[in-house]
Parts: C-alpha cells; structure tokens; sequence
C-alpha cells in the first residue's frame, strides 16, 4: 500500500477479517502504517469479534456503527473479499470510495454522531478491552 493512503491514527477494518492468526497481517500492516485496525491478533478471540465478522458477511446495515460512532472509518478491501461484502461497504451510508491501489480499493465510512446513528445492535469490544482503541 502507498504510503499516507490512511491517515496517521485513523481506525481501520481491512477485510478480509478472519479467525485466528491470519488477523495478524492486518495487524503487523496497521503497526507499519500509523492507523489503528479493528482486525487483530493476540492469542485469543474477544467476544465481539466473531458476531462481527458475521454481521459483515450478513450485511447487517449497522454492524460498524459502534467503531463509526468513534469516528471515521477506513475500509481496505482487499482481494478475496466476496463481491457481496464490498458492494455491501460501498452502499453503506456515507462511503466514499477514495482510490484503488492494485486489486485493493480504500473507502472512507464517516463517524456518526450520536443523534445519527441508528438504533440496533452494537458491536464492540468489551469494557475491560480499552486497549484495544488506545494508540
């Protein structure tokens, strides 16, 4: 990826999101760019990271409102994605496609404030996984 095609600091999903170790290249990718990622690895699962990789393959309209509500949301599409998911971020309300790098295409998800965002499930990491958000 080109360097500063994600700002310094900003919070990001890179997708494929999988189970397990292979969220440790999103992770390592995140670390060597600046930005934070919802993808990661550190030996165990937390509980709110399966409903959502299942709410993203389900397309549920409102499964990053909890990471949009924090702010923007950078979105990297990566080859293997199923043409379902991608079509399903670029629908999302607000998504700007920025650009394509290769096979990989980067959308923008802008943050929600609180009287936008739609009710529904949320989900997030839980209260004692602070960390996960600290840069």
């Amino acid at each position: 990826m080109r360097g500063g095609a994600i700002p310094a600091g900003a919070t990001v999903l890179d997708l494929p999101i999988d189970e397990g170790f292979q969220n440790a290249v999103p992770q390592y990718r995140a670390v060597m760019g600046g930005y934070r990622t919802v993808n990661g690895y550190s030996g165990y699962e937390p509980a709110h990271f399966n409903p959502l990789r299942h709410a993203i393959a389900d397309g549920l309209p409102d499964a990053l409102d909890a990471y949009r509500r924090r702010g923007d949301l950078y979105v990297i599409i990566r080859p293997g994605v199923p043409a379902t998911v991608a079509r399903w971020v670029a629908q999302l309300p607000g998504a700007g496609h920025l650009f394509d790098v290769g096979p990989v295409a980067i959308y923008r998800l802008p943050g929600m404030t609180a009287t936008a965002a739609p009710s529904g499930a949320i989900y997030r990491p839980d209260p004692m996984a602070q960390a996960f958000w600290r840069p």
